[in-house]
């Protein structure tokens, strides 16, 4: 588990530091965050509105990223952020070059959080301990499966009858 969350932590670490220079280059050099902006958008908006935007969302993508909340949808969001930006800018290959990897460590942690159901049955090999919870005078039998991870996985466990 501590292995699993200093890994999470540095994934997210390595996202960090580029939206965090993206973020304060679109309050420092305005016109360079400017010329990644497609032209059919740069050329309808106001440039204000596009820098603040960038580096708007820059920072509050930081923000949700660390904060733990909905970690799939965070991850997803830059992912998608680094795959339009990369679309857009298809032809600068240096650029490109520099966001693959944030590209592809958004997509790692997106599988990382992404929530899955697994439906485990006891079998001779997977052996199912009774856990017997007591909630408001009434007595809950469960079913878990001894010793599984449990930080991102939900589980529907089926006793054998």
């Amino acid at each position: 588990m501590l292995r699993n969350s200093v890994i999470n932590f540095t994934l997210k670490i390595a996202l960090a530091f580029p939206l965090f220079y993206s973020g304060l280059a679109a309050l420092i050099v305005p016109d360079h965050v400017l010329s990644f902006w497609p032209t059919f958008i740069s050329s309808n908006i106001n440039e204000s509105v596009l820098i603040f935007l960038s580096g708007f969302c820059s920072f509050a993508l930081i923000g949700w990223l660390f904060s733990n909340k909905i970690p799939f949808a965070s991850t997803t969001t830059a992912g998608i952020i680094f795959a339009v930006v990369g679309i857009f800018n298809i032809t600068d290959v240096p650029f490109i070059i520099d966001l693959a990897p944030l590209f592809l460590i958004s997509l790692a942690l997106s599988f990382r959080y992404y929530p899955r159901i697994r439906v485990i049955a006891q079998t001779k090999v997977t052996s199912l301990a009774n856990v017997t919870v007591h909630e408001d005078e009434s007595i809950t039998e469960s079913v878990t499966e001894s010793g599984i991870h449990t930080e991102h996985d939900q589980h529907i466990f089926i006793p054998k009858q």
